[in-house]
């Protein structure tokens, strides 16, 4: 079978090639031409197959929008509006598609009451058109108005239960509104009924990642890119999701098809800064967060990523002004109160730290990071019992966290519990078995219950693990002596 017969797309571009042959002139076939390469994603040909038309004739408002749509989808977003103001001018009478057409791309360039205004007035003379709606729904969604939104996705289901489009913003409104499990009803939905929108398996993956399935929104935006291969806006998606499993270096692959280097979009910037991190390359990582603050710095988020990478290169005090930019910004966030606390650690001012990290717990009382991060602080101050209650806490909320497991196993062990503490090392252990410090706990543990060989092959694990590690190198040399054998 020939891939064109394989493919109907690829069978109606070719019917449309031959039909140029002996009718080159023609700019209806040029302008046919190009809706049958964009459906095959085959931008930039798309494009000069519409100039072709246009060439040929150019007060044809068609191609004119058609010409816009490529352009839209291109990222070329002016040039895009040009094309659909041109197609609207040229259109007579009034039509309402070009208009909504107007109102996406005014949407994309963040003139949002533009926009609305554009769709309102094409939903005043085509008011029966679910897609008007849809579009609407999409403008108010910009907007931040995600109840409006809902209510426009549900007018335009209401007016065509079978489209995709309506149950598409249903689900996209849903998430904005935190109903992640109705939104992926929606959104399977939506799948079930046409599975070749790359858009919706995106919307799906975004769905997911809110959910915290990370696994199965890589899936489904592998599926995404697979239909349309080209999309930027994907391979953003999947290098977050990459970077959110710990794939730091197919994350740096994924951002670099992204190609946002040169982006002008601030949360580019941040999600470049985050992979490099992830990566080690933390100099470069914090040229990007630079970037992303110059072009938004009313933006919190961005400033305490900034942190987060000074940390890194130790350069605390500046790290510490990043965050507390951060909390000036936005002084609701548990998150930055405590990144505030552990670079406050990191200084060895533990009872600032502490007076953070509370603060943070105020505001995330179920958060088992933030009851960890409190009890490593804790440890520090040698209140151990303390300790060991905030780290019992996280570990009630989350049973699989390891680092609150690690911590419990040092708290029980520096209050001499050591069988306890064996135990509790033995399940962190088999949550985070490449952690050196916790394999040192279990062997220190052993040893004060006289179980020195065991106690010897967990410090001999520690230092396979880390070779530098210096506690549990004096360990290991304590169990010798106790054996009676040279180090």
């Amino acid at each position: 079978m020939t891939g064109a017969a394989a493919n109907p797309r690829e069978a109606d571009l070719a019917a449309i090639d031959g039909a140029i042959g002996p009718d080159a002139s023609n700019p209806y076939l040029h302008h046919a031409r190009a809706e049958a390469l964009y459906g095959l994603g085959r931008y930039e040909e798309a494009l000069a197959a519409a100039d072709e038309s246009i060439r040929l004739e150019p007060s044809y408002p068609h191609v004119h929008s058609t010409r816009a749509r490529i352009l839209w989808y291109l990222d070329r977003s002016e040039a895009a509006l040009d094309a659909a103001d041109e197609a609207a001018r040229r259109s007579v009478p009034y039509d309402p598609k070009a208009h909504r057409l107007r109102a996406d791309i005014l949407r994309t360039l963040g003139r949002h009451e533009d926009a609305l205004a554009a769709i309102d007035g094409a939903i005043r003379s085509s008011p029966y058109d679910e897609r008007m709606h849809t579009t609407r729904s999409r403008v108010l969604r910009s907007l931040g108005r995600h109840e409006d939104a809902l209510d426009a996705a549900d007018e335009a289901a209401r007016l065509n239960s079978d489209a995709v489009g309506p149950h598409d913003e249903r689900a996209r409104s849903l998430r904005m509104l935190g109903r992640y499990d109705e939104a992926l009803s929606e959104i399977n939905r939506s799948i079930r009924m046409y599975s070749s929108d790359p858009d919706a398996h995106h919307t799906r993956a975004a769905i997911l990642r809110s959910l915290g399935r990370h696994k199965e929104a890589l899936g489904a935006i592998n599926r995404s890119i697979r239909l349309s291969p080209s999309n930027p806006h994907t391979h953003r998606t999947r290098a977050d999701l990459l970077y959110r499993l710990g794939q730091y270096k197919g994350a740096l692959q994924a951002v670099k098809k992204a190609d946002i280097s040169d982006s002008s979009i601030a949360v580019d910037h941040n999600l470049l800064s985050v992979i490099l991190c992830g990566n080690g390359r933390y100099g470069k990582a914090l040229q990007e967060t630079n970037k992303s603050i110059r072009l938004d710095p009313s933006e919190p988020a961005f400033h305490a990523a900034r942190a987060g990478i000074l940390v890194f290169l130790g350069r605390h005090k500046g790290a510490l002004q990043s965050v507390d930019r951060a909390i000036r910004l936005d002084p609701t966030s548990p998150d930055h109160l405590d990144r505030r606390a552990q670079i406050l650690r990191d200084l060895g001012r533990h009872k600032d730290a502490l007076a953070s990290s509370n603060k943070a717990i105020r505001l995330g009382p179920d958060s088992a990071d933030l009851l960890h991060s409190r009890a490593t602080i804790l440890a520090d101050l040698d209140r151990y019992k303390a300790a060991l209650s905030s780290a019992n806490k996280a570990i009630r909320l989350d049973p699989h966290h390891p680092g609150a497991r690690h911590t419990r196993a040092h708290c029980l062990y520096m209050l001499g519990r050591n069988a306890d503490a064996a135990k509790a090392a033995n399940k962190a252990i088999r949550l985070d078995p490449g952690n050196a410090s916790v394999h040192e706990i279990r062997a220190a543990a052993l040893a004060r219950l006289g179980r020195h060989a065991e106690a010897l092959e967990s410090a001999d694990e520690a230092l396979r693990l880390d070779p530098s590690h210096s506690e549990a190198r004096l360990t290991r040399s304590s169990i010798l002596a106790r054996l009676g054998r040279d180090a």
